[in-house]
């Protein structure tokens, strides 16, 4: 049996014309200046221009906020985007780059996962989207000396898992270890699993009304409330007000032009920070970003709310939420 090609981009500019560049685990970042993985010295092309990684089952592409922008199929792209086999990617009239995976992108994720606590027969199955650890009567997995949610796993619809401790998260490789009150554990493949990762996991909900109200004297006023019980918390801090406020508007408007809930609600991060802080600064204020969102979730936390409910993945940001409204 033949072995699966691994996909790469055929670049199409000037004499570099046919030019195969292999796509790894690593984003690959495009542009004229010398650090880029891929330098194009075409003078239309920005100095960073474009990023193109790879995650479970799609080639995904992003402008990194460049002069003359990306484009597929005649149409400018926004945010991070899937590519099939074949897309061309377009950085100026007859600079190219075409998708070329005829064996689709195979993943690495396996078959059905489990948690387990190493040294006892202890392992359950990882069939939902947020699964919590930690003493709290409602935990999926409980130990009683552990605090309330010590440790939550996070599994993105491509199969990425990621470990999140207080508000920030972090890529949990399958096999690594973690510690939760003094137990180590690890997300292991179940033998002989049956079917995709991503098949029957229980999406993230969170029963919460997300209502933005105008503009205050400086910001928005971005109101959280559980349904259930009609608690609820304000926040008017600037900037985070803005970015759940950008979060809020996005979501809004992607279910109301019927996307999938799945892909419902994703900004890019350089969309986002270019909201906070102006074009000038925010395509490179990456790490800027991140602690506004950790700030974010933090606020969630203290309220006595869910903070995965802001949810981060590489290179965007959304929230999940059962109703927006904007007055």
């Amino acid at each position: 049996m033949s072995r699966s090609r691994q996909p790469s981009l055929i670049l199409s500019a000037g004499e570099d014309t046919g030019q195969p560049v292999t796509l790894t685990d690593r984003p690959l970042r495009v542009g004229r200046a010398p650090t880029n993985d891929l330098v194009i010295t075409d003078g239309r092309v920005s100095a960073h221009h474009v990023v193109f990684w790879l995650e479970p089952g799609a080639v995904w592409v992003e402008d990194l906020g460049s002069r003359n922008g990306v484009s597929l199929g005649g149409k400018v792209l926004h945010g991070p985007t899937p590519l099939d086999h074949g897309d061309e990617v377009s950085l100026a009239p007859d600079v190219t780059l075409r998708v070329d995976a005829p064996d689709g992108v195979v993943s690495d994720i396996p078959q059905i996962l489990t948690v387990e606590v190493i040294g006892t027969p202890v392992r359950m199955p990882l069939y939902r989207a947020r699964f919590t650890i930690g003493s709290a009567e409602d935990a999926d997995l409980r130990f009683p000396e552990a605090e309330a949610r010590a440790a939550t796993l996070l599994v993105d619809p491509s199969g990425e898992v990621m470990l999140g401790r207080g508000v920030e998260e972090s890529p949990l490789a399958l096999g690594q270890r973690f510690e939760v009150a003094g137990r180590d554990l690890r997300v292991v493949p179940i033998a002989g699993g049956g079917r995709a990762a991503t098949q029957g996991i229980e999406r993230s909900t969170y029963p919460y009304v997300v209502r933005v109200q105008g503009n205050g004297p400086r910001a928005p006023v971005v109101t959280v409330e559980e349904r259930a019980s009609g608690s609820r918390f304000s926040v008017d801090t600037d900037n985070r007000a803005v970015l759940l406020y950008l979060l809020a508007k996005r979501l809004r408007e992607d279910r109301d032009a019927g996307v999938n809930e799945d892909a419902a609600g994703w900004v890019a991060d350089s969309d986002l920070a270019a909201g906070i802080w102006g074009k000038g600064r925010g395509a490179a204020d990456a790490n800027g970003l991140n602690v506004l969102i950790y700030r974010l979730r933090g606020n969630v936390r203290e309220s006595g709310f869910d903070p995965w409910f802001v949810e981060k993945r590489r290179l965007r940001v959304r929230i999940v939420a059962a109703e927006v409204t904007l007055e």
